[in-house]
């Protein structure tokens, strides 16, 4: 599982963004996110089309678990967003896909694509997975989270947990 001491994150922030509760507004929140990591960071800007994946449960606030949701390549690393537009409650299930989902995080960075997109090996110091949460998102969930920074420093990334915020 997880370990349970935090990692140092070292990265630009980015201006407070705001999300409604729609995913015209989650739409909305990560073009505004792309504007504004496109003042630090360059990349082809994509489109995908969601795969056909037995996993995929679109009425879960984990949905699509071999997705990238939001992903920004800077000359020499990367920063990547898990984007959970609502609660997630603290249930096994959720836990799992949480984990799930952040494994794939992890796995993205140690490929041969990554390195070619960020222009370097993954390390805690130039890759970061974020994870935004909705702000009702179960106390369990957080706490997961907070044992997973060693997990994800082992692996070459810093993880950092905010949450979306509606103002």
């Amino acid at each position: 599982m997880c370990g349970t001491s935090r990692a140092a994150a070292s990265h630009q922030q980015l201006p407070n963004l705001s999300l409604k509760r729609t995913n015209q507004s989650l739409r909305d929140w990560c073009g505004r996110l792309a504007l504004a990591l496109g003042a630090a960071m360059t990349a082809k800007v994509a489109n995908h089309t969601i795969p056909d994946d037995p996993d995929n449960d679109p009425d879960h606030p984990v949905p699509y678990l071999r997705v990238i949701d939001v992903a920004g390549y800077r000359a020499g690393g990367a920063s990547l967003s898990i984007i959970v537009a609502s609660p997630l409650d603290g249930s096994e299930r959720s836990q799992n896909r949480l984990l799930d989902k952040i494994q794939g995080y992890l796995g993205h960075i140690s490929s041969n694509e990554f390195i070619a997109d960020s222009g370097a090996a993954p390390s805690p110091g130039n890759t970061i997975i974020e994870v935004l949460l909705h702000p009702d998102s179960s106390e369990t969930i957080r706490g997961l989270l907070d044992k997973c920074h060693n997990w994800v420093q082992s692996n070459n990334a810093s993880l950092v947990v905010r949450d979306l915020t509606d103002s």
